[in-house]
């Protein structure tokens, strides 16, 4: 196959981005021919096998037809539809609507969503069944996975010193609930909690997040290769993301992947994982819970090792080779459903 993915920004590592890169790497790998185009072109952060092009307009006027050209965020879905080089495709690893978006954004994003012209590929059944309740379409369910190359257990041991605290992602998307994860953190050293909160981010730090009353060590756009040395250096993983519309949630099946024991916010995609006995769940935004499983997790050293077992064999059944095979088979799919690109309907002018 021929596949295209348009990307709105390649410049930072983002989850999402990165998912699109190991994706497009893994198809060229199994001889399919890849390409990538994003708004700023190739990324800083690593190095691509195949070619990656600019194209500030995502017209793809200078890109060869494919057979597949696949928007990966709603602001590539119309271009993707537009470009006439190949079927469109929605791939979507979270609906991206956001109440403090402008009444106009929601309105294009929305309509996006709602473009039967586009086959929708989603990364979780929560996320199809959230599209289906919401804009009566259906969705081709490819779940998401985790490279064993990359993230895998170290062996267990009990390590002296401070209880090393992970916590994944930007502060400044409130949505992704780090504030929590501090809250949390601040509420268990209060109560005596020897800790250190361990961060990752692909987005600056704050200030603020050093003026913290525990010690704070802080690893700002670690490359995909060094994130499993990441979560191997934690003993806790904080999951704090809060929103129903978190498509995936990859951090946390990454620091179940690593061994670690979590704690996840019972969100939806968290629970698609599987049986609720791979982590424990706190809700959304409750900071007094987290830090509460904070300290029972400091106490329990069987708790922690029971949960690292059961983390294991959810992660296992996630595995990138399935990913790929399912990918393939529904892009082959698509193709065989519907080989020509459609023309455009008059509603994409609400887009």
């Amino acid at each position: 196959m021929r596949i295209v993915y348009l990307l709105e920004s390649a410049a930072e590592p983002w989850g999402g981005v990165q998912t699109v890169f190991r994706d497009a790497q893994a198809l060229q790998e199994r001889g399919h021919r890849v390409q990538v185009v994003s708004r700023d072109g190739p990324p800083p952060w690593r190095e691509c096998a195949f070619p990656v092009f600019r194209d500030r307009s995502l017209t793809l006027e200078d890109v060869e037809p494919a057979d597949l050209v696949v928007g990966t965020f709603w602001t590539t879905v119309l271009p993707a539809l537009q470009s006439g080089k190949g079927r469109p495709v929605h791939f979507c690893q979270g609906l991206e609507d956001d109440p403090s978006l402008p009444g106009e954004v929601r309105e294009s994003m929305e309509a996006v969503y709602r473009l039967k012209e586009t086959e929708k590929v989603v990364v979780s059944p929560h996320l199809a069944g959230l599209i289906e309740r919401r804009f009566g379409l259906p969705s081709r369910v490819v779940p998401n996975a985790v490279d064993g190359s990359v993230m895998f257990p170290a062996s267990p041991a009990e390590r002296d010193g401070p209880l090393r605290v992970g916590l994944v992602g930007p502060t400044q998307i409130p949505l992704k609930g780090i504030s929590t994860g501090y809250a949390a953190c601040a509420l268990a050293h209060r109560a005596g909690l020897d800790l250190v909160l361990v961060r990752a981010s692909h987005k600056p730090f704050l200030e603020a997040e050093f003026r913290a009353p525990f010690p704070v060590e802080a690893y700002r756009n670690l490359p995909y290769g060094k994130m499993g040395d990441f979560y191997r250096s934690l003993d806790v993983f904080l999951g704090t993301a809060l929103s129903e519309n978190e498509g995936f949630y990859l951090p946390g099946l990454e620091a179940l992947a690593c061994g670690v024991p979590s704690i996840l916010t019972d969100i939806p995609c968290v629970r698609s994982y599987g049986n609720r006995e791979f982590a424990l769940l706190a809700p959304p935004g409750d900071a007094e819970s987290m830090g509460a499983a904070l300290l029972l997790l400091a106490r329990r050293g069987d708790l922690r090792a029971r949960l690292r077992e059961e983390g294991l064999r959810v992660a296992r059944s996630f595995s990138m080779e399935a990913r790929l095979d399912l990918l393939e088979g529904t892009f082959e799919e698509i193709l065989e459903g519907r080989r020509s690109a459609p023309s455009l309907s008059p509603a994409l002018e609400t887009c």
